[in-house]
């Protein structure tokens, strides 16, 4: 089922969105609606956080890197 939301910006950005989504053919309900789908399928806050640590693992805090180290690619 489909719900109206309720949105309100200035009258500057809702021209430019009507203008901006009338040249790519759709509607800035239909930008909208998409904006939500994404933001509901991202992480979480703590999962992202997660990541990034996991990531940043192999940092020693207190040590010197070597050029190697600091020239490393991944």
């Amino acid at each position: 089922m489909r719900k109206t939301i309720t949105c309100f910006a200035e009258d500057q950005l809702i021209q430019a969105a009507q203008q901006s989504t009338s040249i790519e053919n759709t509607t800035p309900e239909a930008l909208s609606s998409e904006w939500l789908e994404q933001l509901v399928e991202q992480p979480f806050g703590t999962e992202k956080y997660d990541v990034v640590m996991l990531e940043l693992s192999m940092i020693q805090v207190n040590r010197k890197f070597s050029r190697d180290e600091m020239n490393e690619r991944r």
